[in-house]
């Protein structure tokens, strides 16, 4: 036979419903507004402006770090080091190797970015502390069309190394350890690294596309610091976007050259592919112009450059890097 909780515990009955609706709609309205992560080709970037001709920074990129690696926050926190402050405490250094070696991209450990990107130190197997140890470089800030974000793994160190009886865990002797390492990593790595901060467009100034002998595009560089005098065999890939008949194509800019060292590279623009649908070549682009359709730039990324570092230092040919 049925009866009827007392008062009291009707109330509380009641209150509980109420508290758990209002907490499963407080985690609706949450995930409502966690906007998903954005196709690379649509993160929103300040409009560089260029008075007077000026040299353009890179885009501002946030440099985000991440110790998960079991070996080095056990070893550190034996050793009083926080792990979590830690990562702070390298975060300028690690930017300046990265400044070093892709001065392209404005590179910041704090204050707002359109990009972050990511380094995470991490084992494939957290459950022993002597394993290899992985370093992911991430952007982390949007997707590419498969759905996953640019990125790339490398063995940061084995476990011999990590493990070494006289190793020392003060956190400058780890850092200056570890910046040493990125440096050789960002060198023997260099081309597949590319391959990540590559879909990040270069600022420059997009200027219409040009025809002359050869159907070729005036960027605006101005940045001797971006890409300086000792880059050579530059290689970019271009988006374009053709109006009025509304469709946008990419198209690789190589050779390039520098008619004038502080104002312009000039690149030829051979063909342009349009998705899957269809391949100009450039006497059709040059027709598409002459028949008063307009084709400009809509973004720009570096996809291959030779780069003299300094005196006495080898030559480094960077191989073909991937379409953003």
């Amino acid at each position: 036979m049925y009866r009827e909780p007392p008062t009291a515990v009707r109330l509380c009955l009641l209150a509980a419903a109420l508290c758990a609706a209002a907490l499963c709609a407080a985690d609706g309205a949450s995930a409502a507004v966690l906007p998903p992560t954005p196709p690379c080709g649509l993160v929103q970037r300040p409009t560089p402006a260029n008075p007077a001709g000026r040299a353009l920074p890179g885009y501002p990129v946030r440099l985000k770090l991440s110790v998960e690696a079991e070996a080095y926050r056990w070893r550190l926190e034996r050793h009083d080091v926080d792990a979590d402050a830690f990562e702070a405490f390298i975060a300028d250094s690690m930017a300046a190797v990265l400044r070093r070696h892709f001065p392209f991209i404005d590179w910041r450990v704090s204050g707002g970015a359109a990009d972050t990107v990511t380094l995470e130190w991490f084992q494939h197997d957290n459950s022993t502390r002597n394993n290899p140890t992985q370093l992911r470089v991430r952007l982390s800030s949007c997707v590419l069309e498969t759905g996953v974000p640019p990125q790339h793994n490398f063995e940061f160190e084995d476990g011999t190394t990590v493990t070494r009886p006289q190793r020392t865990w003060r956190k400058e002797d780890v850092r200056s350890e570890w910046t040493q390492r990125l440096e050789q990593h960002a060198l023997s790595q260099e081309a597949a690294l590319l391959r990540v901060f590559g879909v990040i467009p270069l600022r420059v100034k997009l200027s219409q596309i040009q025809i002359g002998q050869a159907l070729r595009a005036p960027l605006g560089f101005g940045d001797r610091a971006l890409l300086s005098d000792s880059t050579e065999e530059v290689e970019f890939l271009a988006r374009i976007r053709v109006r009025p008949l509304g469709f946008q194509a990419t198209a690789v800019l190589t050779p390039c050259y520098r008619p004038d060292p502080d104002r312009v590279f000039s690149c030829a623009l051979d063909k342009a592919q349009q998705g899957a649908v269809k391949t100009y070549q450039a006497p059709e682009l040059r027709q598409l112009i002459v028949d008063g359709n307009q084709v400009t730039l809509v973004s720009l990324h570096l996809l291959r450059y030779k780069h003299v570092r300094g005196p006495g230092v080898e030559t480094i040919t960077l191989p073909e890097a991937g379409a953003p």
